[in-house]
């Protein structure tokens, strides 16, 4: 195995830096910017309007890509409020618009329904290659968000398949992201 390194000059390093700040610095706009905190309400048996809870848009940033998700599009998590000492704050995807830039909230969490994935070959006992249909249910694209556009867009066909594609029986391949539907910042 040969190992090939690169070596770049100062210019070309510096050039470098310059286009991914500058890929940063859109970005960062195209969302908005993150305010200091954000409305996080607080789940309690006891008061059904959920209290709201003040957190800031730095820890929001911190967590996990899975939590972070959750609070982004999560539709329990989509409230704006005001804490008891009165201070009014908005949902973390308006608040924390450049956290929340990948994410789009109100995003179908995916249901039971089962879509052909796609085929493998199978031997069966007479020694006969068969194939036949790989199957996922449309939640799995709540732990792969991002397969979503490739697989939505891919048709595989079986025959005697009571399944269709992802596209035929997933809603979230038909779901569209706006986030000003909810509030967000372009």
């Amino acid at each position: 195995e040969a190992v090939t390194t690169m070596k770049l000059s100062v210019s070309q390093s510096l050039s470098f830096l310059f286009v991914l700040l500058s890929f940063v610095t859109v970005l960062a706009q195209e969302c908005g910017e993150d305010a200091a905190s954000y409305a996080y309400p607080k789940k309690s048996m006891k008061n059904p309007n959920y209290p709201i809870k003040e957190k800031t848009c730095e820890s929001l940033a911190a967590l996990p890509d899975k939590k972070l998700r959750k609070i982004c599009e999560d539709e329990r998590f989509q409230v704006d409020g005001t804490t008891k000492s009165g201070t009014e704050l908005f949902r973390a995807s308006v608040a924390c618009a450049s956290t929340c830039c990948k994410f789009c909230p109100g995003r179908p969490l995916g249901t039971l329904d089962k879509f052909l994935y796609g085929t493998k070959e199978v031997e069966n006992k007479n020694g006969q290659i068969k194939t036949k249909g790989v199957y996922k249910r449309c939640r799995y694209f709540r732990f792969k968000p991002e397969e979503v556009e490739k697989v939505c867009s891919t048709t595989v066909n079986v025959a005697k398949s009571k399944f269709g594609s992802a596209e035929d029986v997933c809603e979230i391949c038909s779901f569209e992201c706006d986030r000003d539907d909810f509030g967000g910042r372009k």
